[in-house]
């Protein structure tokens, strides 16, 4: 394919494509480099494993936020958004749209242990929690907020190795992957419609 560029006529507004993947933290509540995003006009950040290859057990990850399973996912006394509130309104401060990702952090060393990365054994009721998290920072839910953030990521990386034993981000087949993105899709439709 040929393409030709012609600088001297204007098609309106490029969308932007400089988002950045874990924002610069270096500190659970309080962060300072977050300005040099608003500087470098990043749009968004994507929440990503934040908080590093171990993870914080603090962060953005559905089991930081809800961290009992078995607990009323109506009730907002079961959800811990404290540290996650602190990230994100770090991030809207300073103009940069958080890109959350509702799934969990990274696990390296899955061939000794993994704690928290196997498909959820309630689709359902994860999906519900996860409404629950989208409208506490979108719509004012638990004492949350309204904030704007339009990307939504459900979980990642469902086949980084080749065997499910290596898996370090979803312990599950690929198979599993795809139907529980397209039960959580197909819920978020009907609930997009209540």
């Amino acid at each position: 394919m040929k393409m030709t560029i012609d600088a001297s006529v204007s098609q309106g507004p490029v969308k932007p494509v400089n988002g950045v993947g874990q924002p610069p933290i270096i500190s659970a509540i309080d962060y300072p480099m977050f300005r040099y995003l608003r500087e470098a006009g990043i749009p968004f950040s994507r929440l990503h494993d934040v908080g590093g290859m171990f993870g914080k057990g603090i962060f953005v990850d559905i089991p930081n936020l809800f961290r009992d399973f078995d607990a009323d996912e109506t009730d907002p006394a079961n959800y811990d958004f404290a540290f996650t509130d602190i990230l994100i309104n770090g991030l809207v401060a300073e103009g940069v749209e958080p890109f959350f990702r509702l799934g969990t952090t990274i696990e390296n060393y899955t061939l000794v242990r993994h704690y928290r990365i196997d498909p959820p054994r309630d689709f359902a009721k994860w999906s519900r929690i996860c409404e629950h998290v989208i409208r506490h920072y979108t719509e004012g839910w638990a004492n949350g907020f309204k904030h704007r953030i339009t990307h939504w990521e459900i979980w990642n990386e469902p086949e980084n190795w080749e065997t499910v034993e290596k898996n370090e981000c979803w312990h599950g087949t690929f198979d599993e992957y795809c139907r529980f993105t397209t039960w959580c899709q197909s819920t978020s439709r009907r609930l997009s419609r209540i």
